[in-house]
Formats: C-alpha cells, sequence, structure tokens
C-alpha cells in the first residue's frame, strides 16, 4: 500500500529532518450530493516517529461511517501519545440501541474506561425520543470494574435492587457486587460494594471517589 512520509524538524531546536509523520491509510465517501460533493474521512491511520524510524511517539487512528443525511452514525477515534492511548466511539447504526465508550489506557493497560449501550421497544420509540427500555454499560479504573444494567421495565420495584444489576470484577475475577442497603434511620437506599464472603462491604461513593479523582488527575474533569 502506499504510504505518505514527510519528514521534518522534531522542535525550534533541529537544525535537520529528525521527525517523520506517516500516513498509511486515508479513505473518504461524499456525503453530500453529486452536485454538491462534501467528502468526509472514513479511515485514517497516521503516525509521527522520533527519530526517523525509531520510537512512534503519536498516533491516529480513525474509522467513521456516515448515514443517508452526511451524518457520522459510528465512529472510532484513538489518539496515540507515548505511552497513553485514547479511544472513544459511537454506533448509533442500529434501529432500536446506541452505544458509546470511552479508554484511557498506558502502554496496553486500562487506567480509566466507560461505555453504555441504551436499548428501546423499537425503532419508532428510539427515532421519537422516548426513554430507553433498558441500560447497560460498565465504570472501569484500573484493574477493578463495575458491569451494571438498568430494566427501566420493572414494575413496583420495591428498592434500586429491583431496577439495577451491578457486579464488580478486578483483573477478570469477580469480586462481589454492588447492593442497595436501606438506612434504619433515614430509610435511603445507600449503595454498597458486598463481597463474595457475604460479610464485607464498602460503600460505593468512597471507591467512586477513586475515580473522580484520577479522572482530575489526568485533566478529564
Amino acid at each position: 500500500s502506499d504510504i505518505i512520509k514527510i519528514d521534518y524538524p522534531k522542535d525550534a531546536n533541529s537544525s535537520t529532518n529528525d521527525a517523520e509523520l506517516q500516513i498509511t491509510a486515508y479513505t473518504d465517501t461524499n456525503t453530500g450530493t453529486p452536485n454538491n460533493p462534501d467528502y468526509s474521512p472514513t479511515l485514517i491511520h497516521a503516525a509521527i516517529y522520533i527519530p526517523i524510524g525509531g520510537t512512534k511517539e503519536a498516533g491516529l487512528d480513525f474509522t467513521a461511517t456516515y448515514d443517508d443525511s452526511g451524518s457520522a452514525n459510528s465512529a472510532t477515534i484513538s489518539y496515540f501519545v507515548n505511552p497513553y492511548t485514547l479511544t472513544l466511539s459511537f454506533d448509533n447504526t442500529k434501529s432500536a440501541s446506541a452505544s458509546e465508550s470511552f479508554n484511557l489506557s498506558n502502554a496496553g493497560k486500562t487506567v480509566i474506561g466507560m461505555g453504555l449501550t441504551a436499548t428501546w421497544a423499537s425503532s419508532t420509540a428510539k427515532s421519537s425520543g422516548q426513554d430507553p427500555t433498558a441500560l447497560s454499560g460498565y465504570v472501569q479504573l484500573g484493574k477493578v470494574k463495575f458491569d451494571g444494567t438498568v430494566d427501566t421495565q420493572v414494575q413496583n420495584p420495591q428498592s434500586p435492587n429491583d431496577v439495577i444489576k451491578i457486579s464488580v470484577s478486578s483483573d477478570g475475577a469477580s469480586v462481589g457486587q454492588v447492593k442497595w442497603i436501606q438506612d434504619p434511620n433515614t430509610g435511603e437506599w445507600v449503595p454498597y460494594i458486598v463481597y463474595n464472603d457475604g460479610n464485607t462491604k464498602d460503600k460505593l461513593e468512597d471507591k467512586f471517589a477513586d475515580l473522580i479523582t484520577a479522572l482530575q488527575n489526568y485533566g478529564i474533569i
């Protein structure tokens, strides 16, 4: 395949071309009309190497599809700045569901990740803006991952546990579940991580304080 290479000085102090931009793939499609074309990218692979032929220091990987109106209905974008990769994606191509995700990794290991999928009763329900019938998703901080579902169709739920199901894993192994426990004094339902031994538990808000701190440290919030 064809590769476009552009050599240039890596910074203002360089007197030679010691960095290289490589574009290894590019395709696009007409998202306009035959008489008024408007071309949008469907595939991009690009990377910067410093020195030339040396370490990959930055990169961009992009894929997208478009609907009949020319709007993107799915895309995955990955930005790489050695050693971090930030990946964002969404998929709105299915008639009765939609999903999106976010992942920040360091040398291939997830630092922070989030994903959400919404499901509707029908394509009409989705297109008319009705509330989804179910939600599923995850939040990951390092090795710890929360996988959850929300069933909005449960009739007369007695507690949040009837509607929301969340499992907790660490490095792929199950460690417990999130359960709502009613405070006997206030009547408030408080979410806890109840570990697999059935006795040990932690308040969920305490664990998510770590997530918020991590997001702040990476400048995400």
